[in-house]
């Protein structure tokens, strides 16, 4: 009986043996070999059940070396200050890697294996390069372009170089990502173009001087709109102004039980520099209650009133400031 066992047990385990070497999968040595980059080309390998996702897996794999190779390479150089790689750059080159299209790779290898789809893609770095250096040429053409022209409103020139102005992280993260497929790229020349292009930003700006009014007395208001503008690097000026803003608030006092409550219709007007014409009317409803006081509820109305300007861009809508 005991023998009987055994025979039966043996017969398992030999059944159970060739079981998984049928499991076994044996790989295409294309496919367990590293296949080395080079100055040409980036490659990756990947595995999916279907074609369409293997190329996407391995194509995600050439944009996460892309983004390692340029954080080994930017912490530890003295190439690059501070100024021009920080935590926000990492930030927008992540973003940047991701809208990258890689339109040009090339499956040298595939297989199907056990109902997976195998692939070995190559991407050349040169014609990647390429593409993006002429997208940073275009966006730094077009940029010196708005500086130079003569806009009829003057507003409008703003709201353009502002939005350049903003732009300018994405170029110098696209800068960052060109320099890691060429290192041909002079970059620093790049970067000396972008800051030329910001500190003629800044200077237009700088001249840009802006007269504020109220047609209330002592209208807190108008405060919060110079605190604004002068945060932003425009010159508040009484007269002679390039930019003219009017102010006019009604306010309404309201008790609701215990609570004290501030109720301000606020109307901005923006004219041109000899007030013939209005080139932005705005009228905003702001509140703010307390139990402590009217004094107190117009403090949380002019926080409101200055959140508000800020996260909805009211300012930058109607004149670009």
């Amino acid at each position: 009986m005991k023998n009987y066992i055994l025979l039966i047990l043996s017969i398992f385990l030999f059944i159970g043996c060739i079981n998984n070497k049928n499991l076994e999968i044996k790989y295409p040595k294309w496919y367990t070999k590293h296949k080395q980059d080079n100055p040409m080309y980036l490659y990756a390998k990947a595995k999916s059940t279907n074609k369409k996702d293997a190329i996407l897996i391995a194509l995600n794999e050439i944009a996460s070396k892309i983004s390692i190779s340029i954080q080994s390479s930017y912490k530890t150089t003295t190439l690059i200050s501070k100024n021009n790689y920080n935590k926000n750059i990492q930030r927008d080159i992540q973003t940047n890697i991701k809208k990258i299209e890689f339109n040009d790779y090339k499956i040298i290898k595939e297989e199907i294996l056990n109902n997976n789809y195998l692939i070995l893609v190559r991407v050349d770095k040169l014609n990647l390069a390429q593409k993006i250096k002429l997208k940073i040429d275009s966006a730094i053409k077009k940029a010196n372009n708005s500086i130079k022209k003569d806009f009829n409103n003057y507003t409008y020139k703003l709201k353009e170089l502002s939005k350049i102005k903003n732009t300018i992280p994405q170029i110098k993260s696209n800068i960052f990502i060109l320099n890691t497929l060429d290192e041909m790229i002079d970059i620093k020349k790049y970067l000396n173009k972008l800051k030329n292009i910001e500190k003629n930003i800044d200077n237009i700006q700088n001249k840009t001087t802006i007269n504020i009014k109220s047609k209330n007395k002592n209208n807190e208001y108008a405060k919060v709109i110079k605190s604004i503008i002068s945060k932003k690097g425009f010159v508040i000026v009484e007269k002679n102004a390039i930019l003219n803003i009017e102010i006019e608030s009604k306010e309404k006092k309201i008790e609701s039980m215990e609570n004290k409550i501030i109720k301000s219709t606020i109307q901005i007007t923006i004219y041109n520099k000899n007030k013939t014409k209005i080139l932005g009317k705005k009228s905003i409803i702001i509140g703010g209650s307390s139990y402590n006081g009217f004094t107190q509820a117009k403090e949380f109305a002019m926080k409101n009133f200055e959140k508000k300007l800020l996260e909805d861009k009211i300012l930058f809508d109607m004149s670009g400031i």
